[in-house]
């Protein structure tokens, strides 16, 4: 997340497009900036990405982001199935309740809730 650096070759990314941090007009950007680290200030960017991607693209049907650390080895189609009855997937890192003496398990669900986790989001917009 960055402003376009001229010694960089983006072409190199086709087809994909980089897109500027600026091009998606997030307010007081700069206050995140100082607020959060790089990973929290990822986070807190997203919904406006999302926003970004469906206004630009407003045939979008759907938006999934996977973070730079999960590996895709199969197809999408159980998740583009379920975005067909629901407008947002969810992806919980804890199944269970955690102990109130499991302090150890807290401590890792607390990291866990600052995870950056996979956003799937259906275009209500259209329908």
């Amino acid at each position: 997340m960055d402003k376009f650096n001229p010694e960089i070759d983006y072409t190199i990314f086709k087809p994909y497009q980089v897109i500027e941090i600026e091009s998606i007009k997030i307010p007081d950007f700069n206050n995140l900036i100082n607020k959060y680290n790089i990973v929290e200030l990822n986070t807190a960017v997203k919904p406006f990405f999302f926003l970004y991607l469906l206004n630009r693209y407003p045939d979008c049907d759907q938006v999934i982001y996977f973070d730079p650390d999960i590996l895709v080895t199969h197809r999408l189609t159980s998740i583009e199935e379920a975005l067909t009855s629901s407008n947002v997937l969810l992806t919980p890192h804890i199944l269970s309740p955690i102990g109130v003496d499991d302090l150890s398990h807290g401590e890792r669900f607390i990291s866990k809730v600052r995870d950056l986790q996979p956003w799937i989001y259906r275009n209500t917009k259209n329908r």
